[in-house]
């Protein structure tokens, strides 16, 4: 499936209206909305599209708390989740970043197919670890759901990546990325190291910590048990350079170009948010270490968007045909509903599970 500028221009010259084109391409819209009133077409929540080759910032935060504190026993089980994931899931990793109640990655996807059961991954494992640590069962620890939306130009993805990379920064808690002792890609990207080798951590092998309240103070022996239980380890991949392939202005690019591009963008930003934060050169400020049973309810909730583009025609276009091909989706959900299954959902879009049809048939 090819989305805009292709398809997404399609529905901007050809039709008068973004209401023009769903009626006429999905009649049962029409229907409705004369039947239910013109609001009748409003969606809950953005679905999820995932496109080969297409670059997606994924973000997610924890439902409370700030369980991912940045000592190295956490460090090891949050890599090893994302390598693990990699590994079942073949994706490109740009980035990645995790501070006490939120991750960001950085993704270029390579198999749409795949891409939601890599988030899911690595968000199960992570939270299984934290609940084993603290001796909980069934306790959640992400808020569920994720952000995922598609990257549509160079301006929107160079924003993304540094807004990853610096985001503990940006939040004040640390001088300078190199005092952040918590999950970050950061110094990998500015020595240009494109592997790192992680334990390959299975769930029971995570042992109960004894005060969760200092869990610094046991950080030696959770490695040290570890390190034990898990011998196998993983190559997790990291990629500084396949994004340019996501963009018709970088296919031309060296490796070398396309990385220092990101270099500059990620200099200038660590420059501007010292200045913000009144941050002075040689100022010392590393992370800190708190319970893992901290009280803390998020205030803030960032709005989940379809797609991200400084271009905004382009942004305009792929909204609306997102829009479009999401109403398709949920017509040809009607017609499951009712038993008839020779439509198929859109590609790029992944499908509920099929709706219980008992009740349709009469066993006489």
């Amino acid at each position: 499936m090819e989305p805009p500028p292709g398809a997404g221009l399609l529905f901007v010259e050809t039709f008068s209206s973004f209401k023009e084109a769903l009626a006429i391409f999905f009649p049962s819209w029409k229907q409705q909305t004369a039947k239910n009133g013109d609001n009748s077409y409003e969606m809950s929540g953005n679905r999820k599209i995932f496109e080969r080759g297409r670059v997606h910032p994924i973000s997610f935060r924890t439902e409370d708390g700030l369980p991912f504190v940045p000592v190295e026993f956490m460090n090891e089980i949050l890599w090893s989740s994302v390598a693990k994931a990699q590994r079942l899931y073949a994706q490109e990793v740009i980035s990645v970043t995790f501070e006490e109640n939120h991750g960001h990655l950085v993704l270029r996807c390579l198999d749409p197919e795949t891409m939601p059961a890599f988030i899911g991954y690595v968000k199960q494992e992570s939270a299984h670890a934290v609940n084993r640590l603290l001796k909980r069962r069934k306790k959640t620890v992400w808020a569920e759901g994720y952000d995922s939306p598609p990257v549509l130009d160079l301006a929107r993805f160079v924003e993304s990546f540094v807004y990853c990379l610096l985001n503990p920064m940006k939040d004040n808690l640390v001088s300078n990325m190199e005092l952040f002792k918590g999950v970050s890609s950061y110094k990998y990207f500015m020595r240009k190291e494109l592997t790192r080798e992680c334990l390959v951590i299975s769930r029971d092998s995570i042992p109960g910590l004894t005060n969760p309240h200092s869990p610094e103070l046991e950080n030696y022996s959770v490695m040290k048990v570890l390190k034990e239980r898990n011998k196998e380890k993983i190559t997790l991949k990291f990629d500084f350079y396949s994004w340019k392939n996501a963009f018709e202005e970088t296919k031309g690019l060296t490796d070398e170009e396309a990385y220092n591009l990101l270099l500059n963008a990620v200099r200038e930003k660590e420059k501007q948010i010292s200045e913000e934060l009144g941050i002075k050169a040689g100022t010392f400020k590393a992370s800190k270490v708190h319970s893992m049973l901290k009280v803390y309810t998020p205030k803030k909730y960032g709005k989940k968007m379809i797609c991200l583009a400084k271009d905004i025609k382009k942004r305009i276009a792929y909204i609306r045909w997102f829009r479009v091909i999401s109403e398709r989706a949920k017509d040809v959900y009607r017609r499951w509903k009712k038993g008839d299954f020779s439509i198929p959902f859109p590609a790029g879009m992944f499908a509920p599970c099929q709706p219980r049809l008992a009740n349709l048939y009469s066993p006489i």
